[in-house]
C-alpha cells in the first residue's frame, strides 16, 4: 500500500517524502500525532466518523463535502457542531478549490 501511495503521489508531482506512516499507538499518542497535520481532507462518500472526531479533538480542522447518505454527512455535522459550518464544501469543485487554497497557505 505504501508503495502504491508513493507511486500515485509521484505521478501527481507530489513528493512521497510528504507522507508519514506510523505504527498503531495508544490513544494519547494517536491524538498527539493528529495535531501534526494542518488540515484533514475528509472523504466525501464515507466520512471519517470516529477518525473525524479524533482529528477535531487534536485541534485540526476538517474540510468535508456532505452528500446524500448519512455516512457522507457525519463530518458535516461534526464541523457544524464545533462552530465551523464554513468547512462544509458545497460541491466537488468547491471542495477541491478550498483544499488547494487551505493546503497552500
Amino acid at each position: 500500500a505504501v508503495s502504491n501511495i508513493h507511486g500515485a503521489a509521484a505521478k501527481a508531482g507530489i513528493s512521497p517524502a510528504r507522507f508519514i506512516f506510523t505504527d498503531v499507538a495508544d490513544k494519547a499518542l494517536y491524538i498527539a500525532r493528529g495535531s501534526l497535520a494542518d488540515l484533514f481532507l475528509d472523504t466525501p462518500l464515507c466520512n471519517g466518523h470516529t477518525t473525524g472526531t479524533d482529528v477535531l479533538w487534536s485541534g485540526v480542522p476538517i474540510l468535508t463535502l456532505p452528500m446524500e447518505s448519512m455516512c457522507s454527512r457525519v463530518a458535516g455535522s461534526l464541523v457544524t457542531a464545533v462552530g465551523c459550518p464554513e468547512m462544509c464544501a458545497q460541491s466537488m469543485q468547491d471542495y477541491v478549490e478550498r483544499a488547494v487554497r487551505l493546503g497552500t497557505r
